[in-house]
């Protein structure tokens, strides 16, 4: 699989923006981060890999709104029925899933 916005690029990308900005709120990370893609050009392991940092980062600061628990959740789903295999590349595969495991653990077990 193919694509251009990488779990480890975006990811530092994104903390940088949240150490600029200091947003207080998991809603105001959000409106931060998410307005600068166009969810409709992104590939599905391109949108996973922009999105899970900030659930990520919302989740280590107990900041989840209810629409990222919603994506995490099915991201999960995802991932446990086999739909996320094709979809990762394989030098990334194992710390996307880590880091979606461990999200969930943390807010649904």
């Amino acid at each position: 699989m193919t694509y251009y916005i990488t779990y480890k690029e975006i990811t530092d990308i994104f903390l940088r923006r949240m150490e600029l900005d200091k947003p207080k709120t998991g809603a105001a990370a959000a409106s931060l981060w998410l307005p600068e893609f166009d969810e409709g050009r992104l590939q599905e392991a391109e949108r996973l890999n922009v999105i899970l940092p900030l659930i990520k980062w919302c989740v280590d600061r107990d900041l989840l709104t209810d629409e990222l628990k919603d994506e995490l959740d099915l991201y999960y789903e995802d991932y446990t029925n086999g739909a996320l295999d094709d979809v990762l590349a394989d030098y990334e595969a194992s710390e996307v899933i880590a880091d979606l495991t461990a999200c969930y653990k943390k807010v649904f077990v």
